[in-house]
């Protein structure tokens, strides 16, 4: 189970290329909407060794730069939580979702018992039309 801590401060070290490498530009929407970088990046864990790794970055930010990051209970980079717009956005869409998949549903639902309706009946209509006719074509009619 990853259970997110609070965002630590990292340091991007020196011997990484800030900006665009080929293969390693990743254009994605960030806080402040931008492309963003793989960058090496160190920074003090939670038992007061230092810990290092390559992470992403925002491509407008210097060597010696402090950037927030998340880190796991065993120190390691994690995903940022989704933002709060993000989560309105996909409660939003499963929420059509359901609500879509129900209503079809429903409407299959109607559409079988209607089906289904329709065939009683007309059986129902067959049978009692075959016994009415026999006594309107009995003896001494038609």
């Amino acid at each position: 189970m990853l259970r997110l801590k609070h965002p630590q401060s990292e340091r991007v070290t020196g011997g990484c290329r800030l900006g665009p490498t080929s293969g390693s530009l990743d254009v994605g929407v960030l806080l402040g909407g931008g492309a963003s970088v793989r960058a090496d990046a160190g920074w003090t864990g939670h038992d007061g060794h230092p810990r290092a790794a390559r992470t992403e970055v925002p491509s407008s930010i210097h060597v010696g730069s402090h950037v927030p990051m998340w880190v796991d209970g065993a120190d390691r980079v994690a995903p940022s939580p989704p933002t709060e717009a993000n989560s309105i956005a996909s409660a939003t869409g499963t929420a059509v979702g359901v609500l879509v998949l129900g209503l079809l549903g429903c409407a299959g639902a109607m559409k079988t018992a209607r089906a289904v309706s329709d065939r009683w009946a007309r059986r129902r209509w067959e049978w009692e039309w075959a016994r009415v006719e026999a006594d309107w074509a009995g003896p001494g009619r038609g």
